[in-house]
């Protein structure tokens, strides 16, 4: 049995509230044009038009949110960095959402959101040629990650892109 030590312990909650790498957010954002940060904090959001944990964006539908921003937008797209230590809320929210998402996550295909979003036809876009460092919370030490990342679309305006739906992208292509 491994101990876990308190400093352990919070170092996992803030593991959460990691920021996405400003490249990665850039290169996806030049490609789909965001119109918002839908899983932010006041420290690290990426779009203008965020919301944080206290507005819970589990509790609403995201196009009827984002409407209110853009009323005359029809294609809308939100990116999301969901916590990792549990994003299948966020697939499901992302999925019944009615909005274009990509969300950036934990490359791991023996999860059940995973399989969620492999059913709906989602894009996998493996993120290749390195593993990402996010951006850690103030006064928390960076650290690499052990593992790999990836995007994933969520297109409710094209659903079935069953021809390319695996689409590795290079760390490289991102710079």
């Amino acid at each position: 049995m491994t101990l876990t030590t308190n400093s352990d312990h919070l170092m996992q909650l803030n593991r959460d509230t990691w920021g996405t790498p400003l490249e990665v957010y850039k290169w996806a954002d030049s490609i789909w044009q965001f119109n918002a940060d839908i899983c932010a904090s006041p420290t690290n959001y990426k779009h203008p038009i965020y919301f944080t944990e206290k507005q819970n964006s589990l509790s609403f539908n995201w196009r009827d949110k984002l409407q209110k921003y853009y009323p005359n937008k029809n294609d809308l797209w939100v990116w999301c960095n969901p916590p990792y230590s549990d994003p299948l809320p966020w697939c499901w929210q992302a999925l019944q959402s009615k909005v274009g998402v990509i969300m950036l996550l934990k490359y791991d295909v023996s999860t059940e959101w995973w399989r969620l979003l492999d059913k709906y036809n989602s894009r996998f876009m493996p993120i290749t040629g390195r593993r990402l460092s996010h951006i850690p919370p103030a006064g928390i030490k960076a650290s690499s990650n052990n593992f790999c990342s990836l995007l994933v679309e969520i297109n409710p305006y094209f659903p079935s892109l069953t021809d390319d739906r695996w689409h590795p992208v290079s760390y490289g292509e991102m710079k």
